[in-house]
């Protein structure tokens, strides 16, 4: 995260789940807005936030089609880690997620391959 993350970046995780990324990206300074469909996962992650003391980052119950609503250029640094690959239009998705960039800003998406070594171990367990 170190290296695609400064202080003063303002970070969206678009699909932050328990909110791994967000804590990393806090940690190296910057502000982050979190958004997770899972209210679940959105506890979790607050809950998480309070034991590691990290209080710039915002956790929010959000699906991606609520980023549409907000103002283009928002963000230096849009993650999204293990989502897109869910939704049906991944071109319109990312789409979306590159307008909340600033000029300059870094997109960092992971699609897990579903043939990986990972994933195969997964589906077993």
């Amino acid at each position: 995260m170190a290296r695609h993350v400064t202080p003063g970046d303002r970070v969206l995780d678009a699909g932050c789940g328990a909110g791994t990324f967000s804590f990393e990206a806090a940690r190296v300074g910057a502000s982050v807005t979190a958004i997770d469909g899972s209210a679940a996962m959105i506890a979790l992650a607050r809950k998480r936030q309070q034991e590691l003391a990290l209080p710039d980052i915002s956790f929010e119950v959000a699906l991606l089609d609520s980023l549409s609503a907000r103002p283009a250029g928002t963000f230096d640094v849009v993650l999204s880690s293990s989502v897109l690959e869910y939704l049906p239009d991944l071109a319109g998705e990312v789409a979306r997620l590159v307008r909340l960039l600033k000029p300059g800003g870094r997109l960092i998406l992971s699609l897990p391959n579903s043939e990986s070594l990972y994933r195969k171990a997964e589906r077993i367990a």
